[in-house]
């Protein structure tokens, strides 16, 4: 069972959550929401970035890959909240889609789905 304990008002039209340590990583109709959740009972909202409404997000190294239904896949460096750096994803031998609707990470290959699956080498840098 659940007990609600918090919910920061930055998170409005949440899809998807991403978790690491005391960091959630928020896919949101804001961009992506940085929230520290350390302290469930008292969220608080880092900062946010990017409008492209991503609908997944998933965080490695310091990198969040998001699924945008407007770019496709899109990595940003959220090593320094609030500070962002958007990295280029289209470098690539392969044309990727511009539109993606989930994102996972497993060791060192990105897991791209749309209307089917991509996968992609993560390199040390985007």
């Amino acid at each position: 069972l659940a007990q609600f304990v918090g919910n920061p008002n930055e998170t409005i039209g949440a899809k998807a959550v991403y978790t690491e340590g005391g960091t959630a990583y928020i896919a949101s109709d804001n961009g992506l929401c940085v929230v520290n959740v350390s302290v469930p009972a008292n969220p608080v909202f880092l900062g946010d970035t990017f409008p492209y409404r991503p609908y997944d997000v998933q965080v490695a190294e310091g990198v969040a890959y998001m699924a945008t239904s407007t770019i496709g896949l899109l990595a940003v460096d959220v090593s320094e909240v609030p500070k962002y750096k958007q990295y280029d994803t289209t470098k690539s031998d392969h044309r990727l889609p511009s539109s993606a609707r989930g994102v996972q990470i497993v060791n060192h290959t990105i897991y791209v789905a749309n209307v089917g699956l991509w996968t992609l080498n993560r390199t040390a840098t985007p």
